[in-house]
């Protein structure tokens, strides 16, 4: 063959290898690759669109909301140990023809929250065979009173106990619904950003099947005419297998990692939905750096894990108070004020000499279950503060590993977009020695190996860059909904 036909058949083939990377020659400064074509005609979601979503439609963020509302049902609940009581009672007794006893009561008890109940109501007995002590005047009496406890129940007993708690507990509600709602964005947030990296990569490797594959015919039509030697088929052969077998990983990480992503995409908590077609933008062209400045003791105070850990000691707190009140007597003193029914006036019968009163006194002398069970308040006070000092340590050293991740990572990358110019450099410069004769397709292939696997190492580091992020963000509660 002429020798200037030679040329420009290797000129030809060099154009051809040139296609394996879609401008890889027009690397910017930060090492990006413009985007395929192909990019264009699919419809893209953006890491905030998707992320909007997701804190709208997932099961989980109404799950948090319902845990927020059963809190506060639970301080409802709790409340209704103070509610007004109404009581009725009739028990009566016949037998052979005579009415032995009647027996009618019915009242109010209010209860109060210092330990005061007050009940008015009315009553009224008959019967041939009526105990003595129960004999009221015909028409039955109006009684009011008080029932006080002194001791055991003054400061605080079982109904105070649970309101106080409840109102503790909705306040952990909120705070859980937050933390579960940022641990829902962390979770969503790492599978796009694995999304992203597994779509760019299937980009990378797809570009180098298709560069691989038009190699491998020019080259098989070169030797057909004698311009190369047969060799040359067999080293562009493995080539063009080694791209389609990566190729062909990277595109089951992108199902897979749709796949998992679509875990997150839900309409209205209840009908789940596909991605139908959607891409991300290129991870490497959105990344963005993060200024982690900020004082880890004062994230630390104002964890919501050690304000967790601290309402749980509250709590706990709460039982501990109730059982060192069941170590007072238990004394009860009840004052009923009497008044008879009158036609002249409600009032006009009552005098207050016309009362019933009683005291009752109930104290275990060994108080033994009671004091086993005040310490036993102690020790899980002791254990959840302890707890305290744990989370917070965990959380310091959090904070310091993200810390030193994210500028570690970001380093990274900017060193990188450095490494893929140079990279490309050498892949444009054996190119050229090929066109002269002075390389081999063993060398492309090296070449294009390592540019391909600095590209590869670049949206990685992208997609660890925003992973990190998040996880400092979202998975350790430095930024709240």
């Amino acid at each position: 063959m002429p020798l200037k036909k030679r040329k420009n058949s290797a000129l030809l083939l060099v154009f051809l290898l040139g296609m394996f990377v879609t401008g890889h020659s027009q690397v910017d400064s930060t090492g990006a690759v413009p985007a395929d074509s192909s990019l264009q005609d699919s419809m893209v979601m953006t890491y905030d669109q998707f992320i909007e979503r997701v804190m709208k439609q997932h099961p989980m963020v109404f799950r948090a909301r319902m845990k927020a509302e059963a809190g506060a049902r639970g301080v409802q609940g709790a409340k209704g140990g103070f509610d007004p009581v109404v009581n009725g009672s009739v028990k009566q007794k016949y037998f052979s023809g005579s009415q032995y006893y009647s027996h009618i009561d019915g009242n109010l008890k209010v209860p109060t929250w210092f330990g005061l109940t007050a009940e008015a109501g009315y009553m009224q007995t008959d019967g041939v065979y009526l105990n003595p002590e129960a004999r009221l005047p015909e028409d039955g009496l109006w009684y009011a009173g008080l029932n006080l406890e002194l001791g055991n129940g003054l400061l605080i007993d079982q109904r105070r106990a649970e309101l106080k708690k409840a109102r503790l507990y909705e306040d952990m509600t909120l705070l859980e619904q937050r933390v579960m709602t940022n641990q829902l964005m962390n979770e969503a947030t790492i599978a796009y950003w694995k999304w992203a990296k597994a779509y760019e990569i299937l980009q990378i490797f797809s570009e180098a099947l298709t560069a691989a594959e038009l190699r491998l015919e020019a080259v098989k039509s070169y030797v057909e005419f004698g311009d190369y030697p047969g060799i040359y088929i067999t080293e562009a052969s493995m080539q063009y297998q080694s791209r389609m077998l990566s190729y062909q990983q990277a595109l089951l990480d992108w199902q897979n990692a749709s796949l998992k992503l679509e875990i997150y995409l839900w309409d209205q908590g209840f009908v789940p939905l596909q991605l139908n077609g959607a891409v991300p933008n290129l991870i490497s062209e959105v990344v963005q750096g993060m200024d982690v400045l900020f004082d880890v003791n004062t994230v630390i105070q104002n964890h919501p894990l050690v304000e967790l850990n601290q309402l749980d000691v509250a709590r706990q707190r709460v039982d501990l108070r109730l059982k060192r009140e069941y170590l007072k007597p238990k004394l009860t003193l009840e004052y009923r004020a009497l008044n008879e029914p009158a036609t002249t006036g409600f009032f006009s019968e009552y005098t207050v000499a016309d009362y019933t009163w009683g005291a009752k006194l109930k104290y275990p002398l060994f108080t033994r279950r009671e004091r086993a069970d005040v310490r036993i308040g102690e020790l899980k006070v002791e254990q959840q503060q302890l707890k305290g000092v744990e989370i917070a340590a965990k959380l310091e050293y959090q904070l310091g590993a993200a810390r030193n991740t994210i500028e570690n990572l970001t380093g990274q990358y900017d060193i990188i977009g450095e490494t893929i110019q140079a990279a490309s450099d050498l892949l444009d410069a054996e190119v050229e020695l090929f066109g002269n004769g002075e390389s081999s397709l063993f060398m492309i292939n090296s070449r294009e190996l390592k540019f391909l696997e600095v590209r590869v190492k670049q949206v990685e580091l992208a997609s660890k860059v925003e992973i990190s992020k998040s996880e400092l963000n979202y998975g350790l509660l430095l930024i709240l909904p």
